[in-house]
């Protein structure tokens, strides 16, 4: 067992790293790794998937040495494949970085976002790591690789290894006996240093990563080139464009090049120094191994950084002219069949995702709004300088369609004139989330669903409009499918393949052919695939660089973009050799000829043509990413003339280069055989919580534990306060899609309205069942036993409940809006007399951004011959000793212990909120009597879903003020730190 002080467990919480290797598009924590779906979807369907343990656990664990890997077991081949590695990653990494590791590690197998992505939570049950089956996508900063599995193994293990080594000095002395040692690093070490160093690691374990990557590259010197390269308060993350990323993107450029000035051992000596016997700060560990701050050598850093960046540009000018100011960040842009308007799926600063059209004329009335603008400010003031012409007036949408930010979109390409087709998250069956194909009304905005259970990472429309190919990912495996718009069914088109990601789709204007991105010799490359012949090669360009992406096949050529080199140019132009930019090219595939169409420092990408001499593309600078226009007619028919262009050869790609459907059925060495998770790996932890109030102030201590499944998670709770002390124990257990709860509650109360002792056993049976995307229902049953003590009598009573609840939620771009109803009905049975409750309530809400606006009414009533001892109580400070289930003391921490007390409820409640702050005005009223009225504002802020050993925190800070029963007022201040459970 182990023990955290409540400020110290809060302030390494508040402090923890973004573990994750890349940042998800949705926040949407729906925990659906604890779920154990037995459906398979519908792309396990159509596989030959052997399926170990069919009529068992779904639920199964592998076992190295080193290491416990968890899975569904629709996710068998992709565990089985991990566990052939961890081991090996394991302890190469611990040697890298200095500090060997003899514990376990559980490891998480999943896919809840359908996003490349890996996290390592410090405040887990054990030492937990979760790894998601997608791979990065060619174009992302992340897509410098040759295999996922290394690449995310040897970051999220840098992590557990890092920050798990406890400090030696008398101020850690307790570390050992904390929640885990990684928590109270998570504080030690700034956000950029955590993150930067296991990009360190990622880098030198795969000889890849994002700091060999040309994509990262070019942007730091794009950044370096404008000035804007983050300070080194801004390295933990800022809300600029890319900003979180750049603990990953400078943090680990910065610990690199520590490396190459002061030496490779330097950092695991700087890791020492702050874990060792005598205490240092992180500063204070840097400062004496490099005799400089951290901030000062930082400084020093990014002025070679802009130094180099200046060289590298040379004389070149950026080609293209500004078209459109978008502002933050493209998601894809599309040409429309016409050649008349441009398709823009766009991504604000806040995470909005708006779907628009817009014309190619100029924008002639923004344009002379602007002119005249500036003659009336110099006919009042001829002395007075008028506003600089902007680069281009941007064009109005002629139709913007809003995504709902919770399934949210991405990948958008034209459908006809008046729909476009969109990859849009959706809940799959086992409640994940993956992207499948939904079509958009342009005008009315309606979405129609066309896909399920597909888990769709890239499409292309065919050319006789009525169907799609394409990319179909899950559990590590990826296939090309035709999707039929007319009723979403959808046939092979090639076999399955294990960990060989496919991307970018584009189809030859015939119909005939398919380009897209995959790997060939462990890097990325345009490979085509004859549809009817299905014969794939692949495109083996004259050119150096790892970064290339953004396919897309015109009847000019097909247009992609690269980071390459010319292996042979020619003293035309030797000088492009200097730029680091990301530039677009164009195939010639009757010619077999490539050139490069735009020149300079920007990162050049999303590439088409309009009447095949205008090019369109987007240039990414530190503000986002904005439409750029280039007249390439020059190039079109003269090639000689400082353009750099060459021949290209295809490749035959034969089946027994691409990887096998199914890879070896072996694990590690070390690995014992698959077996039933069960009820996991329990782990538990000691924790303190208390609340303060004017009323009642008390201390928590909290043994608490379980699995990272959710299988068994159990809370043992003891509370000792001015008006109450209680103990409980509860236990929950999610198996399939029905959750189980129990709880055992010794509550002693001691206040001036309320002096009773409740001995009680509850239990309840739930499920959540999704009727739509949009909405949940939950059905309850329970039965509880009760033993209540009063003034010297006591009371035996049994209860029976039913409950249900349904909630709706929508949002429509920055708007949204939802409403829930929940009933209850309990049958009660004590000292030969029988009684019920019936208790009704409805919420609605309706939210702009951050600004919250919400009604609630709840409606409790006893009915029959209701005992005193069973009437309802309002008010009191809620602890994690407090029963979790409906029971007759309606607890809440604002208002005195029994303010109200009663044989019916009603509370009326209007609230707004605002960057966390809880404005609420409250309307009670119990029985026949007057009711009393409560106003005031609370912040809280809580963490669920995330670990056996977290859930239910929950920080909390209330001031209100309140009538008593001869209806004056008085205020009230609460703050309280604890768990709940439930």
């Amino acid at each position: 067992m182990k023990i955290i002080p409540a400020l110290a467990f809060l302030f390494s919480f508040i402090c923890l790293p973004a573990t994750a290797a890349v940042y998800p598009q949705s926040a949407d924590e729906a925990n659906s790794s604890q779920s154990d779906s037995s459906a398979l979807s519908a792309f396990n369907k159509s596989s030959n998937l052997p399926l170990e343990n069919i009529a068992g656990d779904p639920l199964q664990t592998l076992t190295t040495r080193y290491g416990r890997i968890h899975y569904h077991r629709d996710y068998r081949v992709f565990a089985r494949e991990v566990a052939k590695r961890f081991d090996a990653v394991y302890l190469d990494v611990g040697k890298r970085i200095g500090f060997n590791q003899e514990e376990k590690l559980d490891l998480i197998i999943g896919d809840e976002h359908h996003q490349a992505n890996g996290s390592a939570l410090p405040m887990a049950a054990g030492k937990l790591i979760k790894l998601y089956t997608s791979a990065p996508r060619s174009e992302q900063g992340l897509g410098f690789y040759s295999d996922w599995l290394d690449l995310v193994l040897s970051h999220e293990l840098a992590h557990k290894i890092h920050l798990a080594e406890p400090g030696r000095s008398w101020r850690s002395a307790l570390d050992p006996y904390l929640l885990e040692a990684d928590a109270i690093n998570a504080g030690r070490y700034p956000r950029w240093v955590a993150e930067g160093y296991a990009t360190v690691i990622e880098t030198e374990y795969t000889g890849q990563g994002r700091i060999h990557s040309d994509y990262v590259k070019s942007l730091l010197q794009q950044w370096a080139v404008e000035g804007q390269l983050p300070s080194y308060a801004e390295l933990n993350g800022t809300k600029r464009y890319l900003g979180r990323a750049m603990a990953y993107y400078q943090g680990s450029a910065f610990l690199y090049w520590l490396q190459q000035e002061y030496g490779a051992e330097k950092l695991s000596q700087l890791w020492r120094r702050a874990t060792a016997v005598k205490y240092r700060s992180f500063e204070q560990a840097f400062s004496g191994l490099f005799l400089a701050s951290p901030e000062n050598l930082y400084k020093k850093f990014v002025a070679g950084q802009v130094y180099r960046a200046s060289l590298a540009l040379g004389d070149v000018q950026p080609s293209g002219k500004i078209w459109q100011d978008n502002g933050f960040k493209v998601l894809s842009s599309e040409p429309s069949f016409d050649q008349k308007h441009i398709l823009q799926l766009e991504q604000d600063k806040e995470g909005y995702i708006s779907l628009s059209v817009f014309g190619l004329d100029e924008n002639v009335k923004a344009r002379e709004k602007f002119a005249e603008n500036n003659r009336k400010l110099l006919a009042k003031d001829p002395f007075d300088v008028a506003d600089t012409r902007p680069g281009v007036f941007n064009r109005n949408a002629l139709y913007r369609v809003k995504s709902n930010k919770k399934y949210q979109w991405r990948r958008a390409r034209w459908l006809d004139g008046q729909h476009a087709l969109v990859l849009q998250y959706q809940r799959q069956d086992n409640h994940e989330l993956g992207f499948e194909l939904a079509k958009v009304n342009l005008k009315s905005g309606r979405v129609e669903k066309l896909s399920q259970g597909l888990r769709l990472q890239d499409y292309v429309l065919t050319r006789d409009k009525k169907s799609v190919l394409a990319v179909s990912h899950f559990a590590g495996f990826n296939q090309l499918l035709k999707i039929s718009l007319k009723d979403g069914s959808w046939q092979e088109v090639s076999a399955k393949r294990f960990n060989y990601p496919m991307d970018n789709l584009t189809l030859s204007p015939d119909g005939s052919r398919l380009a897209l991105m995959a790997l060939y010799e462990k890097r990325w490359h345009i490979h085509l695939y004859d549809l009817a012949g299905g014969q794939w090669q692949a495109v083996k360009l004259p050119l150096q660089g790892n970064y290339l992406s953004y396919l897309r096949w015109q009847p000019s050529g097909l247009y992609f973009s690269y980071s390459g080199k010319n292996r042979r140019l020619n003293s035309h132009h030797q000088n492009n050799s200097k730029t680091q930019g990301i530039n677009v090219y164009r195939l010639n595939l009757e010619k077999n000829s490539w050139q490069q169409l735009t020149q300079g420092n920007h990162i050049s990408t999303g590439a088409f043509t309009l009447n095949e001499n205008r090019l369109f593309y987007l240039a990414t600078t530190s503000r986002g990413q904005d439409t750029y226009s280039q007249d390439i007619s020059e190039m079109n028919q003269q090639l000689d003339r400082g353009v750099a262009h060459g021949p290209f050869s295809l490749l035959p790609v034969n089946s027994s280069w691409l990887p096998a459907s199914l890879p070896q059925e072996k694990t590690s060495q070390t690995a014992s055989a698959s077996e039933g998770y069960g009820r996991g790996p329990q782990a538990a932890t000691l924790v303190l919580g208390t609340y303060i109030s004017d009323l009642d102030s008390g201390v928590e201590l909290l043994a608490r534990g379980g699995d990272p499944f959710a299988r068994l998670r159990w809370q043992l709770a003891w509370s000792q306060g001015d008006l109450q002390q209680n103990s409980a124990l509860k236990l929950k257990s999610a198996w399939s899609d029905i959750k189980l709860y129990a709880e055992l509650l010794d509550n002693d109360y001691r206040g001036q309205q309320l002096r009773q002792r409740i001995k009680a056993v509850n239990g309840e049976v739930s499920r959540d069942l999704y009727p739509t995307d949009n909405s949940r229902l939950r059905f309850s049953l329970g039965l509880g036993h009760e033993k209540i003590t009063r003034a010297f009598t006591g009371h035996k009573l049994t209860h029976y409940r039913l409950q249900g609840d349904f909630a709706f939620d929508n949002a429509v771009g920055k708007f949204s809006y939802g409403f829930a109803l929940n009933a209850l009905a309990m049958d009660y049975h004590g000292d030969g007399q029988g009684w019920q409750r019936f208790d009704y309530g409805l919420s609605t809400r309706a939210a702009y951004k951050d600004m919250h606006f919400g009604y609630g009414y709840r409606d409790h009533d006893l009915t029959g011959t209701t005992p005193g001892y069973g009437q309802l109580t309002f008010g009191g400070q809620l602890t994690s000793g407090s029963g979790e289930l409906a029971g007759r003391q309606l607890l809440d921490s604002r208002f005195p212990l029994a303010w109200q007390s009663g044989f019916r409820f009603r509370q009326h409640r209007i609230n707004m909120r605002f960057n966390g702050l809880d404005f609420f005005y409250l309307r009670h009223q119990t029985g026949e009597a007057k009711a009393l009225a409560a106003y005031g504002l609370q912040m809280m802020t809580s963490v669920d879903n995330t670990s056996a050993l977290l859930d239910g925190l929950s920080l909390k800070f209330a001031v209100n003020w309140y009538e008593n029963q001869r209806h004056k007022y008085e205020d009230l201040t609460s703050l309280s730190l604890m768990y709940s459970f439930k």
